[in-house]
C-alpha cells in the first residue's frame, strides 16, 4: 500500500514539474504568448505613438477629393482620442515613475501640441485649400513636434525594455 502512494506521489510529482516547466518564463507557452503579443504589435500601428497620424497628415495635403479628405479628418480625430485614451490608461498604470513620466507627459506634450496645430493651422489651410501653407506647416511646425514625440517614444521604449528584462531576470531567479 505505501508502495502505491509513494508511486502515485512520484506521477503527480511527475506531472507537475512538466506543467510548471510549460508554463515557466521563456518555457514554451511563455513564449508563444510573447510571440503573439509582438505579432499583435507589429501588426497594428501603436495608439501611443503618433505615427499614424504624421501619416494621415501627409496624406491630407495630398488629397483632393472632399469625400476622402473627409474620411481623413475623421480618422484623424479618432486616432487623436484613441491616443487620448491610451495615454490616460498608461498614467494610471505604469508603477515607474521614469517610465511613466516619460511616456505619458515627454511623449504625450509634444504629441498634444502636434494635434494642436494640426488643428488650428493644418486643417484651416488645408479646408482654404492653401496647400503650399499647409506643406510649410506640416515640414515645420508639425514635424518638430513629431520628432520632440518620437524621441521621447523611443526612450520610453529603452526603458520598457529594460523593465521588461529586470522582470524575466527576477522570475527565473525564483523558479
Amino acid at each position: 500500500m505505501t508502495g502505491v502512494i509513494v508511486a502515485g506521489m512520484l506521477i503527480q510529482a511527475v506531472f507537475v514539474e512538466r506543467s510548471i516547466e510549460q508554463i515557466r518564463i521563456h518555457g514554451p507557452v511563455y513564449v508563444q504568448i510573447r510571440d503573439h503579443q509582438n505579432l499583435i504589435a507589429d501588426i497594428l500601428p501603436p495608439s501611443t505613438y503618433i505615427l499614424e497620424p504624421f501619416l494621415t497628415v501627409h496624406e491630407l495635403l495630398e488629397q483632393r477629393d472632399p469625400h476622402r479628405r473627409q474620411a481623413l479628418v475623421d480618422k484623424m480625430n479618432d486616432l487623436k482620442r484613441e491616443f487620448e485614451t491610451r495615454n490616460q490608461f498608461w498614467r494610471d498604470r505604469l508603477p515607474d515613475p521614469t517610465l511613466r513620466d516619460t511616456l505619458t507627459l515627454r511623449a504625450y506634450e509634444p504629441a498634444m501640441r502636434f494635434f494642436t496645430v494640426y488643428e488650428q493651422q493644418f486643417l484651416p489651410a488645408i479646408n482654404a485649400e492653401q496647400y503650399d501653407k499647409a506643406r510649410v506647416i506640416l515640414e515645420g511646425t508639425l514635424s518638430d513636434h513629431f520628432d520632440q514625440h518620437r524621441k521621447a517614444i523611443h526612450e520610453s521604449l529603452a526603458l520598457a525594455q529594460k523593465t521588461v528584462t529586470r522582470f524575466e531576470e527576477g522570475a527565473e531567479a525564483t523558479a
